[in-house]
Parts: C-alpha cells; structure tokens; sequence
C-alpha cells in the first residue's frame, strides 16, 4: 500500500471520513462544556436569589435570564456530547440504526442556534449591549454549530448518513492521537504548578490546603503520564490487546484520581472555611469533567475489542489505519481553530467600543494586535480541512501550521513570560495555557513527518 501523500485524493481517507475522531471530541467536549456551563450558572443563579430576597423585584429578570442561559447553555452542552455518541453507537432500542447517524448533529445544531440568539436578545436588552458588541456575542456562541451544520452537508459525507461503517483500525489510532496530545497537555502543566508550588517556603507547604493541594496535583499529574503512554502504546504497538490494556489501565487510574480530587477538594475548603452549596457544586463539576475522558475512551475501546472476541475467527483483520488516525487531527485543528476565531470576533468587535460589561474582551494598545487572532485561528483550520481530507498538501500545511503557529505563541506571548520571575505562583496558570498552546504545533509537525508506511496485520490470529 503506498503513502497518503502519493494516493489519490480519497485514497489514503478512512471508511468512516474520519468522523471517529470527532464523535469522540464531540462528547469530550460536551461533557467539559457542560461541567464548566454548571459550575459558572449554579453559583451565579444561587448568588442572585440570594441578592434578590434584599432588593424586592429588582434581581427577578436578571435570575431567569441566568436560569434560562443557564439552562440552555446545559441543555446545549449535553446534546453536544450524545451527537458525538450517536455518531459511535446506536441510540438505545436502535440497534438496526433506523435513525440516521447525524440526527443528534442536527438536533444540536438547532437548539444551539436558539441559544445563540438569546444571548444576542440578553445582551441587546437586559445588559443594554450595543447591538453590533450582542451580535458578536451570539457569533461567538454560534460560529461551532454553524461549521458542523456544514460539515454534515458535505458530498464526501453524504454516504455516511447512516452509520459509520468500521475502519480498518476500528479507529484506534485516531483515538491514539487525542490520548497522547491530551496526555502531554496534562503532563506539562501539572509539572508547571508542581514547581511553582515547591518554590513556597516550607512553612507555606506545611499547611494543609497546600499540601492537598501538592498530592491532588501529583495524583492527576500521575494519570496524565498513564494517558501519554497509552497513548503512544497506540501508535507504535502493532498489539492492539497491548494498546487496549494500557488504555484500560489508565482509564482505571483517572476515575480514582478523579474521585480522589474531589474528596481532596472538599477536605481542603473544609479546612480553611465552611462548605457552602456552590462550593460543593464547583467540586461536583470538577470530578465530572475530570470522569469524562476516561469513560469515554474506556467505553470505546472495550466495546471494539469486545466485538472482536464475539467474532472470534471470523473478527476483521486488524491493519494500521490508511491516515495514521490524522484525520482525527485534523478534526481537532478544525475545533481549536473554530473556538480560537469565536474568541476573536467579540474580541476585534470591542475593541473599537467602550462598553464597559463586557472589558475582558478589549485589548490594550501596547499589546499585539487582535488581528493575529485571524492568522493563529485560520492556520489550524487550513491544516485541519486539509488533513480531513488527506490531499496532497496534507503534510505541508500541517507542517507549516506547525512551525508558524509554535513560533507564533511564543512571539505573543513574550510580555507574559517576561513577567514570570515577578509572578512567581501566580503566573503558573499563564506559563501553563502557554505550554499547551505549544503542544498541539509541535505535535503537528511530529505526526505529520513520523513513518508512514502502512503496517500489515497488527493482531497475530490462531488459525
């Protein structure tokens, strides 16, 4: 079999057009939403009752607009997350598949559409946002389901409406790919606030809320070590049971961890203060987002392994996957890229305004442009459509992608880095966003110019 680059078009393009891999970041990412979505509204809706009791009729509005973005933003995030397992398995009680595979798609791109247009009607009214700052606003909110609205209507997935069909790797490869670069995140900013935290005095360290803290950090930074090797293990093993223990492993590890977290997060408030119901509910969203990944790809990669051991010999022979699982890549270039430009819309819209709400968004003077928000979001995007595809200039725009876009982060983010050694503990969070803004590039470039001859049989079969 020859390499993708010297194939036809479609020729090194998976069974399944690669929609594996973003069926499984679209329940990652719909748990996370959702988690992040309950651990912000909870708080804020309870905060606003709260204030409300004190002023009669004057917080009323603004709690059932929380309760409603809230609610929607909720609702929104969890039918994200079953489109994305709609794509993989078949609804309960359709086992034919009768249902076509992009109905939750749909689905969700309809109530993500409502949603989107209420903020614009809440900012327009309720914040008294200029109409221009609420639209861009509803097109931050809007811009994702907008893009999978397209996607599902594209010719080269017309055939795939209803179902997937199975791959030559049962996609495992491209699942490979998110563990090891989910891995690597995980890895490098748990050593990044592990150092920062060893840098207190020891009479800071000794404390007990630090000092949960240092154990919980060294619980997930443990887990994420566990999810880069089972994620390379699924690149270079050629065993595909070897690859599924490792996985099966880790998963195991970051559901404890994850359990361990949130009971170290209520010793630790308990220790220093009272638990009141919103801490308790933050706690709650951690542990959740914390369980999401590792059920997600436990589930996966048991219920293809388990498949095969029904077939016993008549299982498909199980070969390394026409795109070395970059598809899966290329989907998650796509989804940086779609986030990273609706952050840069409200962001290029506010700067000319000076409405004060919404100040987070404006850019100082003597900062870079916000219009580097269009090169670092448009170059994964290029790479990504390119990589979905798998053409010919697959590999270059990856590579460039790579290069400028490493370069780039470092380039704009020289002003915080120069303000490391002041910040001390406090700059931890802006070294990490830094660090894993470095690791998807970096890793671009290395999946992209790794081996590609295509493997034969990966699994040996009894006779």
């Amino acid at each position: 079999m020859s390499s993708p680059d010297a194939s036809p078009r479609n020729a090194a393009v998976p069974a399944d057009g690669g929609l594996t891999g973003l069926a499984l970041f679209m329940q990652l990412a719909g748990t996370l939403t959702a988690a992040v979505t309950a651990a912000i509204a909870f708080p804020a809706i309870v905060t606003s009752l709260k204030t409300s009791r004190f002023v009669p009729g004057g917080t009323t509005t603004l709690t059932l607009w929380m309760l409603v973005l809230g609610g929607g933003g909720l609702a929104r995030a969890m039918l994200h997350r079953a489109a994305g397992t709609e794509l993989l398995y078949p609804p309960p009680g359709d086992a034919s598949r009768t249902r076509a595979a992009f109905t939750g798609i749909h689905r969700y791109v309809v109530v993500a559409a409502v949603h989107s247009v209420l903020f614009v009607v809440f900012f327009a009214t309720k914040a008294k946002a200029p109409m221009s700052h609420a639209l861009a606003m509803g097109a931050m909110f809007a811009l994702w389901p907008a893009t999978l609205a397209v996607i599902v209507r594209l010719p080269r997935f017309a055939g795939l409406a209803e179902a997937l069909p199975p791959t030559e790797d049962k996609g495992f490869e491209g699942a490979s790919i998110l563990m090891l670069l989910m891995g690597v995140c995980g890895v490098g900013v748990a050593v990044v606030i592990l150092t920062a935290l060893l840098q207190l005095p020891s009479v800071v360290l000794r404390q007990g809320p630090i000092l949960i803290m240092l154990l919980v950090v060294a619980l997930l930074g443990v887990r994420s070590v566990l999810h880069v090797v089972a994620g390379y293990r699924g690149l270079a093993e050629t065993s595909i049971d070897r690859a599924t223990e490792a996985t099966t492993r880790y998963a195991n590890v970051a559901i404890l961890a994850a359990i361990a977290t949130g009971v170290a997060g209520v010793l630790a408030v308990a220790w220093s203060s009272t638990l009141h119901s919103e801490t308790i509910a933050i706690l709650v969203c951690l542990v959740w987002g914390l369980l999401a990944w590792p059920m997600i790809v436990q589930r996966f990669f048991a219920e293809r392994q388990f498949a095969d051991a029904l077939a016993g010999g008549d299982a498909a022979e199980h070969q390394r996957a026409k795109d070395l699982g970059l598809t899966s890549l290329g989907w998650l270039l796509i989804a940086m890229s779609i986030f990273g430009l609706s952050m840069t819309i409200p962001t290029l819209v506010m700067t000319q305004g000076g409405w004060g709400p919404m100040a987070m968004f404006r850019v100082d003077s003597a900062a870079h442009s916000p219009w580097w928000g269009l090169v670092t979001g448009g170059l994964p995007l290029w790479a990504g459509i390119e990589l979905v595809a798998m053409s010919h200039r697959a590999r270059l725009a990856a590579t460039i992608y790579g290069v400028v876009g490493a370069g780039l982060t470092i380039w704009l983010q020289l002003p915080v880095l120069r303000q490391l050694d002041q910040l001390g503990v406090a700059g931890s969070p802006g070294l990490s966003l830094i660090a894993v803004s470095l690791v998807l590039p970096l890793a671009t470039i290395w999946l992209v110019t790794r081996d590609r001859t295509p493997r034969a049989v990966a699994r040996v079969r009894e006779p």
